[in-house]
């Protein structure tokens, strides 16, 4: 598994990526331990609540990137030793439009709503360190849109870079409120998407639990019947 690619500027939506919740992908036996390196020290078996909490997540983020047109699945794994990870690649490059980065907004907000719409909870796996977080992932897209991409919804022909946004929103209340509302958007177009297709998230979160990783022919056929479904 490679490492995560953060979005810088446009690449949030251009690049071969992988969201992971987890960077490497090392599966874990039963007895906790690393296949890839067993005299790694014992972790703790992975309970089926949470196994199916993982499956749901995943299995929102892949339904939105399939109905939002976002790349080509290539794996979706619970099985990695730190946790979940989806991947994806990008055949063509398309404009890098606000429209498009709203979407790719709505793909990284939807792990989180499958967890809602079918748990009616979330897991802080949502939040996590900032490397893998899905909501500091969203805040920086969201942030780059109001400050250096020129989508702002105030000063447009403003650039704002910085290396610590924390900061800067910390300091000015005003754009603060500008991203979080795009953040906002973003969540709740993504449980109505979630909502609208839950036969699909049900049906590839099923299949997660099942078999821990689906790639290869396997998730393409998969995908095929998924998207059968959804563009009914």
């Amino acid at each position: 598994m490679t490492n995560p690619v953060r979005p810088e500027g446009p690449a949030a939506a251009g690049k071969p990526t992988v969201r992971p919740r987890g960077r490497k992908r090392n599966k874990t036996s039963s007895s906790g331990q690393s296949k890839a390196n067993p005299d790694s020290p014992r972790t703790p078996a992975r309970s089926p609540q949470l196994l199916c909490r993982m499956a749901v997540h995943e299995a929102g983020h892949a339904i939105a990137r399939l109905c939002l047109g976002l790349g080509t699945l290539e794996m979706i794994t619970i099985e990695a030793a730190e946790g979940g990870a989806i991947s994806w690649r990008f055949d063509r490059l398309d404009d890098q439009t606000e429209d498009l980065l709203a979407s790719v907004l709505v793909a990284t907000l939807a792990g989180r709503a499958a967890e809602q719409e079918f748990i009616g909870s979330v897991a802080a796996s949502s939040g996590g360190g900032p490397e893998f977080s899905d909501l500091a992932l969203a805040t920086d897209i969201a942030f780059q849109m109001e400050a250096t991409l020129g989508f702002g919804q105030k000063c447009p022909l403003l650039y704002r870079a910085t290396s610590e946004p924390a900061l800067l929103l910390a300091l000015d209340a005003d754009l603060k409120e500008r991203v979080d509302a795009r953040l906002e958007t973003a969540h709740a177009a993504a449980r109505m998407l979630v909502h609208r297709h839950r036969n699909a998230v049900e049906f590839l979160a099923a299949h997660l639990i099942a078999h821990g990783t689906l790639e290869g022919a396997g998730l393409d056929q998969l995908v095929a019947r998924i998207k059968e479904t959804i563009h009914q």
